[in-house]
């Protein structure tokens, strides 16, 4: 289960992380 859940946390890190740099590259 805590595979499943680091996985998860991973996922919404990187999420933020592309988010945050598409923002960059459009401002």
């Amino acid at each position: 289960m805590s595979d499943i859940h680091a996985s998860a946390d991973y996922r919404a890190h990187l999420i933020g992380e592309m988010t945050r740099r598409a923002v960059n590259a459009c401002a």
